[in-house]
């Protein structure tokens, strides 16, 4: 937020306590109701709205990203909103997206980690996004973060780990061990698929700067020559 927004939204906390509370409130009751253009309204009025909290110290991006609301998020980064801001509990907006099921449950998540969201962001109990989805039986959320890079290895405070905890949960939820398994084989996937891209494209390169190489020197070459007469 520019200084001049600053000092605008103070200004109006100053001349109108008692609108600004009301406003405030109105936003807090959107944010926590899905009621998007009511936050937005207020964000329009008050530029650092977009970060304002709730009791539970959640931001309208923890609660875009419970309700499933890939566009909100979008919405929300694009007006200033931390990434990483930590509620209570120490969940990062990531945590909830992990936890997402019903239609289209990852596009929270994938518009997160496509902001730049980190991959392994600890709570307070030392729970990963990963984890979080293992433990609320997510497995379409564990693929997910595992082809995005995810440490099936990363152990909470109590010793857990994403992988222990699936390894305990294969009789009972299938699904989420093998969600892990199809992550690593994807991510490997798109890994060899990338480094066979960048090597086609140093080889390519590589034939430009050749070609261009021979393609100056034989007119360096035209150039020095000179002009001479075929004797008879």
């Amino acid at each position: 937020m520019t200084l001049t927004a600053k000092i605008s939204t103070a200004f109006k906390r100053a001349l109108h306590p008692v609108q600004f509370r009301k406003d405030r409130e109105w936003y807090l009751g959107g944010m926590c109701n899905s009621a998007w253009p009511s936050v937005k309204e207020v964000i329009a009025k008050y530029p650092d709205a977009v970060n304002w909290r709730d009791e539970q110290g959640m931001t309208a991006l923890h609660w875009a990203a419970t309700y499933r609301s890939a566009p909100m998020i979008e919405y929300l980064l694009d007006h200033g909103a931390d990434i990483e801001a930590a509620d209570k509990q120490g969940f990062r907006a990531l945590h909830h997206a992990a936890q997402c099921a019903g239609d289209d449950p990852t596009a929270p998540l994938l518009a997160l980690l496509a902001r730049g969201a980190q991959i392994d962001p600890r709570n307070n109990n030392g729970t990963t996004p990963l984890l979080h989805a293992v433990v609320r039986n997510k497995p379409w959320n564990v693929k997910e973060l595992i082809i995005a890079g995810a440490n099936e290895n990363a152990a909470n405070n109590t010793g857990n780990t994403p992988l222990i905890d699936a390894k305990n949960s294969r009789s009972g939820a299938p699904a989420i061990y093998a969600a892990i398994e199809d992550g690593r084989r994807e991510r490997e996937r798109r890994t060899e698929e990338a480094r066979l891209q960048a090597e086609h494209e140093e080889r390519q390169t590589a034939i430009r700067e050749a070609v261009e190489s021979i393609g100056n020197g034989v007119s360096g070459d035209m150039k020095l020559m000179k002009p001479f007469r075929l004797t008879k």
